[in-house]
């Protein structure tokens, strides 16, 4: 049997640095004026639902959970508020995976249409992006509201999350969790490849007339745009493959654990640092 406290304290301390890495984050698109655009705003969209569910971990499978341990009274993680916790927790999931294709398609945009760009993902067409986005993920939570058949909790006693054992509960694990999860990769990656090709053929023709200072500097950044987003990437698939694939051929507590739980955690807090590495600079805090 998974040692409880053990777990919730891998919980813990990957949360703890989940949610630090996602407040810089957001700080840092703030405060850096070449962050103050299309891609700026994807990348707070995406710092908000790593936060979001950072701090869902931290205070609900961690702290929470702690707290009843070695208690006589046991916290109702299955109860209502249990199951809203849940629903909250799929919105900010959601949202987390059609912002990756949000980056995606507008890392690929950048790429394709380079001197059309601006145009096409001014601050009104953003504002749009950013309300499909978080449209679609809202519609996805909308049947966890009947929450007697349909719901998604975390069982404490075995550090899980998992969707109710019932026909609904099933249908929607499968259909609206599985199934848009493996269509956006599959999308991210078709788009990935398309951006990639094109920035190589780019190079090539960059390499043979004369770029300005100005030029050279916004493509340095473009670049760094599109590394960043191939990055945040594959984390994004790991934890995917590891929730709904490794699983399936675990033989113990502890690896269904880290399949299923530490993996789902750790992706939003290496999102958040990846965000940070690319850049974070010391005059953020100034």
């Amino acid at each position: 049997i998974i040692g409880l406290a053990t777990a919730s304290a891998i919980l813990l301390l990957n949360s703890l640095i989940g949610v630090c890495a996602n407040v810089i984050a957001l700080l840092t698109v703030w405060k850096t004026k070449y962050l103050h655009n299309s891609f700026g705003a994807l990348c707070v969209s995406l710092a908000s639902c790593n936060l979001g569910i950072c701090l869902i971990f931290f205070g609900w499978c961690s702290v929470a959970t702690l707290a009843v341990v070695d208690s006589t009274e046991r916290v109702f993680f299955d109860s209502e508020l249990g199951k809203r916790v849940g629903q909250i927790a799929l919105l900010f999931l959601y949202g987390s995976i059609y912002t990756h294709l949000a980056v995606s398609f507008n890392r690929m945009m950048s790429l394709l249409f380079p001197l059309r760009y601006l145009l096409l993902f001014d601050f009104r067409k953003s504002l749009a992006l950013l309300f499909v986005v978080w449209t679609c993920a809202v519609i996805e939570i909308i049947p966890y509201f009947w929450s007697t058949e349909c719901f998604f909790i975390y069982e404490y006693e075995v550090a899980l999350w998992t969707f109710a054992e019932t026909e609904c509960g099933e249908f929607f694990g499968f259909y609206f969790d599985f199934v848009p999860s493996i269509t956006v990769i599959i999308c991210i990656l078709t788009m990935d490849v398309i951006a990639l090709s094109r920035l190589r053929s780019n190079h090539a023709a960059a390499s043979l007339t004369q770029m300005n200072a100005d030029q050279r500097k916004r493509r340095k950044i473009e670049i760094g745009f599109f590394i960043q987003s191939l990055c945040q990437t594959v984390p994004f698939l790991l934890a995917v493959l590891c929730f709904h694939v490794v699983s399936r051929y675990a033989s113990s507590d502890w690896q269904l654990f880290f399949a299923m739980t530490f993996s789902w955690v750790m992706l939003h807090t290496i999102d958040g640092i990846i965000i940070c590495v690319f850049h974070t600079r010391r005059e953020v805090f100034r």
